[in-house]
């Protein structure tokens, strides 16, 4: 299951303010944390827990939770196939057999469990044996220890065509971690490879392509890829509005410090609510607040809106001989929340057309 819910939107913000604070030129930030809690657990900042100081300032973000928002729940409920494509236009091939082995680099920024590997592929001469596909690690830079095996059976299709290979046993990937996908045949049958020699970096961000001659070393390429598709599971995605409510707390053992903070956090959050996509403005009022907004979409580009923002009284407490001061601010967002369901009964979905000729 995945979920995209109130504690999704609270690491957003702690995430969003870490950067604020680390990218100032104004603070310093000795001493200066930025904490997220659950609602209803104990935050190190209370005073019950006396043997664990805390540092100060600090920046609470407690999640109260909201009611869920039903109006577009059939929007939200459809199939959701996972899969990587490597490279987009066939530009070229390469020989499979007559002594060459074929490989194609893979890495992914999630954790993807692996079910199964399509390559654009046909029939060249000779005999036409089953083809060798194993799923390796990546030892400097090159295929290294196998991992996962599968095997296409021989075929004599003369035009490309998508070959599909389910390995075992099933691995889960790692992410920003290169993995390669090696072809290997007998020597006396030839099939060859579609081969994107220019790929979109967009698309193929991390383009690599192997191949070796006998019993030679690998050849690697980081600026092309064969033709190839990798997927995922395939999941039922189930999900709907909801409307989340935050509180962010501003502690301080000095009231000025506290009330800069204030200012910075005050404006900040409605630099978010009111930002666009490629607003890139600076807001400079000196000496104390000093901000790029440049990465002030971040909420609206993950699917986050702030509603309202809400200020709070200040109060004061003690501790020990430190008096802390705080503010409370309660900040009313909305967004989404989602579950996904594996199905394990769909098998896979053959990858857009693409002209082989």
């Amino acid at each position: 299951m995945r979920y995209s819910q109130t504690k999704d939107i609270i690491h957003y913000f702690v995430d969003s303010f870490r950067k604020v604070f680390s990218s100032s030129n104004v603070w310093l930030n000795e001493e200066r944390e930025v904490v997220e809690i659950k609602e209803g657990d104990v935050p190190k900042v209370y005073d019950h827990q006396p043997r664990e100081p805390e540092d100060y300032p600090l920046i609470v973000i407690e999640g109260r939770g909201g009611p869920l928002d039903f109006w577009g729940i059939d929007d939200f409920v459809d199939n959701l196939w996972i899969s990587e494509r490597m490279g987009t236009v066939p530009r070229s091939y390469v020989v499979l057999g007559d002594d060459y082995s074929q490989a194609f680099g893979v890495k992914v920024s999630e954790f993807l469990k692996l079910r199964d590997i399509g390559i654009a592929i046909r029939y060249g001469s000779r005999l036409n044996n089953d083809i060798t596909v194993t799923f390796s690690s990546a030892s400097s830079g090159i295929p290294g220890t196998a991992l996962a095996s599968g095997t296409i059976e021989a075929f004599d299709d003369t035009d490309f065509k998508w070959k599909w290979v389910e390995l075992n046993p099933p691995i889960v990937l790692a992410p920003n971690q290169l993995y390669y996908v090696v072809y290997e045949t007998s020597n006396d049958c030839i099939y060859y490879i579609a081969k994107d020699t220019n790929p979109d970096l967009s698309l193929t961000p991390y383009p690599y392509c192997a191949n070796k001659y006998g019993g030679g070393g690998w050849n690697v390429s980081s600026s092309s890829t064969l033709l190839a598709v990798i997927q995922g599971p395939v999941y039922k995605r189930l999900g709907g509005g909801i409307q989340a409510n935050l509180s962010l707390r501003i502690e301080a053992k000095d009231i000025h410090v506290m009330h800069s903070i204030e200012d910075i956090v005050f404006m900040y959050l409605n630099a978010l609510r009111h930002s666009n996509l490629k607003r890139k403005e600076a807001i400079t009022y000196p000496p104390t607040l000093n901000m790029e907004l440049a990465g002030a979409s971040d909420m609206t580009d993950v699917g986050i809106r702030i509603i309202n923002i809400s200020k709070g009284d200040e109060n004061v407490r003690e501790r020990g001989n430190d008096r802390i001061f705080s503010i409370m601010f309660s900040v009313e967002t909305y967004s989404y929340w989602a579950e996904d369901f594996e199905v394990d009964t769909l098998k896979k979905i053959v990858p857009s057309t693409t002209n082989f000729e």
